[in-house]
């Protein structure tokens, strides 16, 4: 009977969904890795990101430069920054598109080079998925912006 032998093996369901939810090796409260360690870890992991940023790296590279396994690195990320590693670069990427964006008149594939996008498909995806818009159709939005604003200036009065 397979029930008896999951049982016995430790598989069951509710033991199976506690697992999952554990703390990753050594980041337990008593004995684990200290407070400051995990600072030291985001801080290292956070200068490989902003480093990196325009390179094509990816989660694995950034735990590859850490001290701590990937889902210690996960973990950490989520309980310091409220937010996983590769969410977090998708993120830092996407703010510099933006700048790329508003300040260049920048071809579409050189700006996903330039913030470390693997292909134009992935970053006009990552970019409409966390902006909501195309990247063209932001920089329209903001280069139209940029027009009005300037045109309702009041006219300046040299006296």
């Amino acid at each position: 009977m397979p029930g008896k032998t999951e049982a016995k093996r430790g598989n069951s369901p509710q033991k199976q969904s506690l697992r999952r939810h554990q703390r990753p090796e050594g980041l337990g409260v008593a004995g684990g890795v200290s407070r400051p360690a995990h600072d030291s870890a985001i801080h290292r992991a956070l200068e490989f990101i902003y480093r990196n940023c325009s390179q094509p790296i990816d989660v694995d590279d950034v735990v590859k430069d850490s001290e701590l396994s990937r889902s210690a690195l996960h973990y950490v990320f989520v309980e310091q920054l409220g937010r996983p590693p590769g969410q977090l670069l998708r993120l830092i990427r996407i703010e510099k598109a933006k700048r790329l964006l508003m300040e260049h008149d920048l071809m579409l594939k050189e700006i996903a080079d330039r913030c470390g996008f693997r292909s134009l498909n992935s970053f006009c995806v990552t970019f409409k998925l966390l902006t909501g818009v195309a990247p063209k159709q932001f920089q329209r939005q903001q280069w139209l912006g940029i027009y009005r604003s300037s045109q309702a200036l009041p006219a300046r009065n040299d006296r």
